[in-house]
């Protein structure tokens, strides 16, 4: 009788089961893998809609994106459109693309943390107000690894903010309105007595060329005194014109001792109707400001007048207001 012999693996076989195994190893990993990560984005989107938030991970190196679904829909991105870099960088106003850029660099550089408000301007002409956090992680080796951050979209707040501001502009427009309209027996007074001036200068050279009276002097004279008036009388509807203006966040350079003079002459027949007496005690040597000339006006007519209605119960001689720079 023949007996036969099992014969257990060969060595080529146990090579091919291990590589198999090996194999099916590997794809179970990246299975693995896939579903962490999978995880991981369902878990940042869901804490990105519950506050608000837009999530995005940059890869500088490979120039390559990740963002949330809410951060898709704040950029105005396709939900299947692959990201990049300079696509999201795309979307920043170009206004503002390079202040925005060069802050990104510099924290890349230093590895740190940066912060931007700016606004973005989507396909369809739209434009959001964002801020944008982010910070720049690096390997053990100090090279540059990604940029994790957050996008807040602040459209709402800023649109709110604006309006606020233009009711503020429109409210400080009707007290200066209201204001013109309780000064405005002293602003006739104030371009009655140039215009008056002017006329009476007039008459006179008239009378003297019509009497044969040619002396230069004397006319050149009347002449200067005309054109000084009128100039006064310009000063004059200037400021009120710039009073009523609604053009009130201007800045420019001012001299507060020329604006504090200028506006104590705009109230000066209303001083003198009411018999008190508005003085100045000024620094000459006052650093120039920069300001909205109107605002500074609005606040000082309403102090003098303010301060007229205060001593209005005192003697006319002890009706006196003085205007004084505090460390004069």
């Amino acid at each position: 009788m023949y007996r036969q012999e099992t014969r257990g693996p060969q060595p080529e076989e146990m090579r091919l089961t291990e590589i198999a195994t090996h194999i099916a190893g590997i794809a179970i990993d990246r299975q693995r893998q896939q579903e962490i990560l999978r995880e991981r984005d369902a878990r940042i989107n869901l804490a990105a809609e519950s506050a608000d938030l837009a999530f995005w991970v940059l890869d500088p190196e490979q120039g390559t994106a990740w963002m949330s679904d809410k951060g898709r829909r704040i950029y105005g991105f396709d939900s299947n459109l692959p990201l990049t870099c300079d696509l999201i960088l795309s979307r920043i106003h170009p206004d503002e693309r390079t202040a925005v850029k060069a802050e990104y660099d510099r924290a890349c550089s230093l590895h740190g943390a940066f912060e931007s408000e700016h606004r973005l301007l989507l396909p369809y002409g739209k434009t959001r107000w964002v801020i944008m956090r982010g910070r720049c992680l690096q390997d053990e080796h100090g090279n540059l690894l990604e940029t994790i951050g957050v996008t807040l979209d602040v459209s709402a707040q800023k649109q709110a903010a604006l309006q606020l501001q233009v009711q503020r502009e429109e409210m400080a427009h009707r007290n200066r309105v209201a204001l013109m309209g309780e000064m405005t027996a002293s602003f006739a007074h104030e371009l009655n007595q140039p215009l008056t001036a002017i006329a009476n200068n007039a008459s006179a050279a008239r009378r003297f060329l019509e009497h044969g009276n040619t002396d230069p002097v004397l006319l050149q004279e009347l002449l200067q005194d005309m054109v000084a008036d009128s100039q006064r009388a310009g000063e004059v509807i200037r400021g009120i014109r710039s009073l009523v203006r609604k053009e009130t966040s201007v800045h420019t350079l001012l001299n507060l001792n020329s604006v504090i003079t200028d506006t104590v002459r705009l109230v000066s027949s209303d001083v003198l109707n009411r018999e008190s007496v508005v003085t100045t005690e000024l620094d000459p040597h006052l650093p120039q400001v920069q300001a909205a000339l109107v605002q500074i006006q609005q606040v000082l007519l309403n102090l003098i007048i303010n301060s007229l209605d205060a001593v209005e119960q005192l003697p006319p001689a002890e009706r006196r207001i003085i205007i004084k720079h505090p460390f004069g």
